[in-house]
């Protein structure tokens, strides 16, 4: 009996003591793997567990019957070139690959074996994982303690940003969940000479990117990678590649939008939207919870509280502005770690709030899909939670009084956030829309001749297979030259 408590004593004393973690493996391991099984649990809750239909909003307008175009092309092995309905294209083009934002992932491939809201949620599943995965390498990368990565785990997964949209059918935030991989390539280059092993990490992180229907995120991504470059401009020629790169390779996916982009331009719907008002704004949306019926005043239209949520509760809020910014700017005099970063991360706070961004750069022709601006505030607050990690790990070593401090402010987090889960799942969500049952009776494909939009195609697919090829014989020499 006396060693059964020892052992549960032990296991519960790893997830506050880094220096046990080596000695207890199993207990390390297993705390990383309940962590996991937790953030499955709040999507459960979030999904109503598969109880309430994905009948409404963006499920219904937009995703759900672009998968069935997969599904259908999949089980007539047919490539899915146009559409017969155009409503899921925003009635812009019957040339299915012609937004940027279509989802094309590898794993569409189990439609073949499940219905479109199935594989909604086990896209989910495979992107949460795969940013568990990042998370925990940027655990191993710092060597933090099980509680600061408790708590980074559950801000990052399942802060009110990622859940509101995922909510009301943007499933193509689905890069949102490669921000860890992507910050980790981020830190990396501004810790050692960048290679083309990191120009070619950064490129096929950005294509899978793509891939995801996360065209947003991919353009959020090589903007700060731009403002990287400006504040370490003896290393901007690998900024200059990796941005390259990462566009050529994504060519199959970015070059058939330029057909539409005429279209876009004209529709009222498409004019760019104010961000934030302010850095109020951003700290309210941070703190103060809003029911899915709020929304917000917008111009030229009127917005869902969904484009401006980022509830993280008190506990996350002081963590991310006492750790990831009063820290950060504090340790400036002294270890001026990450220096580089703020510039980039400062741009693009400040792209997020405002009129700034409708008023420059959304009139270049690559950055007018970006209407509602405030959506790019994730970047930096990403960065913020993973600065915050490293900084509060380093505090959380003065005693011991400060690792129980953390596991109180974790509880609280985990609180906070489950009521969010709560007020936000699909159940109450759904409410709010008109539900139209979606009947997918007949096949959603309608190929016909184009020779302009295959041409293009054929050259864009040309283009990322030798961009691939070249890419990946540059970072095997270059892991050649260095070893």
């Amino acid at each position: 009996m006396q060693m059964l408590l020892d052992t549960l004593k032990n296991t519960l004393l790893v997830f506050v003591e880094k220096n046990l973690e080596k000695k207890y493996r199993l207990a390390t391991w297993g705390w990383i793997f309940l962590i996991y099984l937790t953030g499955l649990l709040f999507w459960g809750m979030l999904f109503d567990w598969r109880q309430t239909s994905l009948n409404f909003h963006d499920w219904e307008q937009i995703n759900l019957p672009r998968m069935q175009v997969i599904k259908d092309a999949l089980q007539t092995t047919t490539f899915p070139l146009h559409v017969a309905d155009t409503t899921p294209l925003h009635k812009l083009t019957d040339r299915f690959l012609a937004l940027p934002d279509v989802i094309t992932t590898p794993q569409m491939v189990l439609l073949l074996f499940v219905d479109v809201d199935t594989f909604a949620l086990l896209d989910l599943v495979i992107q949460y994982t795969i940013a568990t995965a990042g998370l925990i390498y940027f655990r191993k990368k710092y060597s933090l303690s099980l509680v600061t990565y408790a708590i980074i785990f559950f801000l990052f997964n399942f802060n009110g940003y990622i859940q509101a949209h995922y909510v009301v059918g943007h499933i193509t935030w689905a890069g949102y969940f490669l921000f860890p991989w992507f910050f980790i390539l981020v830190f990396e280059f501004t810790e050692k000479q960048p290679t083309w092993g990191w120009v070619a990490k950064v490129a096929f992180l950005s294509f899978y990117i793509i891939l995801c229907g996360s065209q947003h995120h991919f353009l959020w991504m090589m903007l700060f990678l731009s403002f990287l470059g400006l504040a370490s401009w003896d290393k901007i020629r690998w900024i200059f590649a990796a941005i390259l790169a990462s566009g050529f390779l994504s060519a199959i996916r970015l070059l058939p939008p330029v057909l539409v982009i005429g279209a876009v331009g004209q529709r009222a719907a498409f004019r760019p939207q104010a961000g934030y008002m302010g850095v109020t704004d951003w700290l309210l949306a941070l703190t103060q919870l809003h029911q899915p019926d709020t929304f917000r005043p917008g111009i030229p239209f009127p917005l869902g509280y969904w484009e401006f949520d980022y509830f993280v509760g008190l506990s996350g809020a002081i963590f991310l502005l006492v750790f990831g910014l009063l820290f950060w700017i504090y340790d400036q005099q002294h270890n001026k770690r990450f220096a580089k970063l703020f510039l980039p991360f400062f741009i693009t706070f400040l792209l997020s709030t405002g009129f700034l961004y409708g008023d420059s750069l959304y009139h270049l022709p690559i950055f007018g899909s970006e209407r509602v601006i405030s959506r790019m505030v994730s970047i930096p607050t990403t960065l913020l939670i993973l600065i915050a990690a490293i900084y509060f790990d380093k505090w959380l070593r003065i005693g011991s009084t400060t690792k129980w401090i953390a596991v109180a402010g974790l509880i609280l987090l985990l609180n906070d956030l489950t009521i969010h889960a709560r007020l936000w799942n699909v159940y109450q969500v759904a409410k709010e829309f008109t539900k139209v049952q979606i009947q997918f009776r007949q096949s959603l494909l309608a190929n016909h001749p184009d020779p302009l939009y295959i041409n293009l195609l054929i050259l864009a697919s040309s283009s990322t297979i030798l961009v691939a090829i070249t890419l990946l014989f540059l970072a095997y020499r270059s892991s050649k030259i260095k070893s």
